[in-house]
């Protein structure tokens, strides 16, 4: 949907952030969406990738299904404003039921 609102201005690129930060320059990014590992190392290891490549904005998906790891990372990073946050359903692959989760949209505040 992206690619036709935005048609060249907009790029998927589906990497872990450990490849990104290795093929790719500051700048080269205008947002990022975090849905790793969901562990705390894994999520904390993709906020301090993204911040060496200075990505202005950063999605973080899985809040509300995983938050003590999710949060104790954002919580570290006090660069992160929270601009917005979406709750929605889905189904929880594992045992098939409908669960509740959240994504934050967040602001990188390199100026702090």
């Amino acid at each position: 949907m992206l690619k036709v609102l935005y048609g060249d201005r907009f790029t998927f690129k589906k990497q872990k952030s450990r490849e990104v930060i290795i093929n790719h320059d500051v700048g080269d990014f205008d947002m990022a969406f975090i849905d790793g590992d969901h562990t705390y190392e894994g999520v904390n290891l993709d906020i301090v990738n993204c911040k060496k490549l200075r990505i202005p904005y950063l999605i973080i998906d899985n809040i509300l299904s995983h938050p003590d790891a999710i949060m104790r990372a954002i919580g570290e990073h006090f660069e992160l404003e929270l601009i917005d946050e979406l709750i929605y359903s889905q189904v929880y692959p594992i045992t098939n039921e409908i669960i509740k989760d959240s994504l934050g949209f967040y602001k990188v505040n390199y100026n702090v």
